[in-house]
C-alpha cells in the first residue's frame, strides 16, 4: 500500500513540474512574436 501513495506522489510531483515547465516555455515563445499585425493568429 505504500508503494501505490508513492507512486501517485512522484506522478503528481511530474506533472505538475512539466505544467510549470510548459506554461513558462510557451510563455517565452509568444513574447518573441510582439511585433505582428492585426492578425497575427495570436488572440
Amino acid at each position: 500500500m505504500d508503494w501505490i501513495q508513492t507512486i501517485l506522489v512522484i506522478v503528481s510531483a511530474i506533472g505538475a513540474l512539466m505544467f510549470l515547465l510548459r506554461k513558462f516555455i510557451f510563455k517565452k515563445q509568444n513574447s518573441k512574436n510582439n511585433n505582428c499585425d492585426e492578425d497575427c493568429g495570436c488572440h
